[in-house]
């Protein structure tokens, strides 16, 4: 009887314990770490098509609010907007003796808004684990590091990963994304137009290790 007395006890001891994570505003940074690819063809030839792909590293920034759901705060929406930065070196492409792709290093660009779903498995004192996933829509911007002629696109992407908050004001997050729309590259890095290739470049997905804020 007493061991069912302190059982009950201790367990309600534990269950009051549990300290839902509770709405906020946030502020993050994060790196991320990918691949992208470069693709390229002339018109009016036999010439094979380029195809190279390239690591792409960079760092990021999202602003947003987390909003939980109910009072233990097991789920939730985390509505946010981003920017982030990153550069690849595709190296020199050589299509054949009378056709090359020089200065091939790039920025990019990407921006936008998005919504992901967050859903906690764990939510003791002090500390939540869980996961999200959503989707986010914006845009996409290449530009050749030694030129002056950047390419904007429209992009949407999915991302998704594991999250965990500390001490109710830190929180990391180890996730991936997937961007779905490829950008036409129609001018050299001196501003002229490409009249008899297609390029295109396209983030294919990426790795990202993120920390956040919550005020």
């Amino acid at each position: 009887m007493r061991l069912t007395i302190l059982s009950i006890v201790g367990a309600s001891a534990l269950w009051g314990g549990l300290q839902a994570e509770e709405s906020a505003f946030f502020v993050g940074a994060m790196y991320e770490m990918g691949g992208s690819t470069f693709k390229a063809k002339v018109l009016g030839g036999n010439a094979p098509k380029v195809n190279n792909s390239a690591i792409t590293q960079g760092v990021g920034v999202h602003i947003g609010y987390n909003q939980l759901f109910g009072q233990k705060g097991w789920i939730g929406l985390r509505y946010y907007g981003f920017y982030n930065w990153g550069i690849t070196n595709f190296g020199k492409v050589v299509y054949n003796n009378n056709a090359a792709f020089v200065n091939n290093t790039f920025n990019l660009s990407g921006y936008g808004v998005g919504i992901d779903l967050l859903l906690n498995l764990v939510n003791a004192e002090g500390f939540s684990l869980g996961f999200f996933g959503g989707l986010a829509v914006g845009g996409n911007t290449w530009s050749l590091v030694k030129g002056n002629t950047p390419q904007t696109k429209a992009q949407w992407l999915f991302n998704g990963g594991i999250r965990a908050v500390i001490a109710k004001h830190n929180g990391i997050e180890l996730g991936f994304k997937v961007p779905m729309m490829r950008t036409d590259y129609i001018r050299n890095y001196d501003g002229t137009r490409v009249d008899n290739t297609v390029i295109s470049l396209k983030r294919d997905w990426a790795f990202t290790l993120a920390y956040y804020f919550y005020f």
